[in-house]
């Protein structure tokens, strides 16, 4: 009887006793499992964040002393998931940016995972944090603005056809025209600003001398008054952008936004060295204007 009595005390689990251990840890991995994944995502984002304060300040400090080599920074982002996870609004050095909230100008894209933060500083705006998907140098989210000028072919083509430039002194393409020059840039301009609807441009040059200058605004200027003050962006021939004001000319049939004989004169002031630099000076232009509808 003793004996019995102790092979009983000692007897092991059942197979269901067990099954349901196995099954409880199973219930508690899979809750774990994704909490833990949201802690480390958050941990990477704070990580993310502290990296892109930090290369703020050395840009902030680098244009303060006007040493063009730390300008710019581009910092490597560690997180996985895109967008926010840790929180809804986020603050770097006072540029405050919240989730849905869209472009600003100082504030470009939303984070990416695996993506990149470039830093950079305009005199216009101050600090530009650039958001976006690659690890390295981008190319500008508004395109090669000449690009539809040298993918049109009259760069290489003889002027007398009335399309080609080559031996044009004093050119002018506008963007109201209708002629061959103007369909030849329509048919190239995927991927630059001036596929927006309802914009303006207008190219102006002196092609012997490689002298090739986009003139762009935002405004619609065909039912403008003559003389009329309209904001535009220069992409200068020489690799430099200006955000400045055009009077409106008139060419007869349409209106223009400068001309071969005028367009000089509004190529100075404050040069950007990148077209994302012009644009944030631009739009914080217009943004206080009464062209504020024309910003997409």
């Amino acid at each position: 009887m003793d004996n019995w009595k102790t092979r009983k005390d000692h007897r092991g689990f059942t197979l269901m006793e067990m099954l349901i251990v196995v099954a409880m840890i199973a219930v508690l991995v899979a809750i774990s499992i994704p909490i833990f994944v949201n802690i480390l995502e958050k941990s990477r984002e704070s990580t993310d964040l502290a990296n892109v304060r930090a290369a703020y300040a050395e840009v902030l400090v680098a244009a303060c002393l006007d040493d063009s080599e730390n300008a710019e920074k581009t910092v490597a982002l560690k997180q996985k998931v895109d967008g926010w996870q840790s929180a809804d609004t986020v603050n770097i050095g006072g540029i405050v940016h919240s989730t849905g909230q869209g472009d600003t100008p100082n504030w470009k894209g939303d984070p990416v995972g695996g993506g990149v933060c470039q830093v950079s500083y305009s005199a216009d705006v101050g600090v530009i944090l650039n958001w976006n998907g690659g690890s390295g140098p981008q190319p500008n989210r508004y395109g090669d603005l000449l690009g539809p000028l040298k993918n049109s072919g009259m760069l290489n083509m003889d002027s007398s056809d009335g399309f080609g430039l080559q031996g044009a002194t004093g050119y002018e393409i506008d963007s109201l025209a209708g002629t061959k020059r103007v369909q030849g840039i329509q048919d190239n301009l995927d991927g630059t600003l001036l596929a927006q609807p309802g914009c303006s441009w207008g190219y102006y040059g002196n092609a012997p001398q490689g002298n090739h200058n986009l003139f762009w605004s935002s405004v619609d200027i065909s039912k403008l008054s003559p003389s009329t003050k309209v904001p535009v962006i220069i992409a200068a021939s020489n690799g430099k952008f200006y955000v400045t004001e055009t009077s409106i000319i008139s060419k007869g049939k349409y209106n223009a936004l400068a001309s071969s004989a005028t367009y000089r004169q509004y190529m100075t002031g404050t040069t950007y060295g990148t077209l994302e630099e012009a644009y944030a000076a631009y739009e914080k232009a217009v943004a206080q204007g009464p062209y504020k509808d024309t910003l997409q």
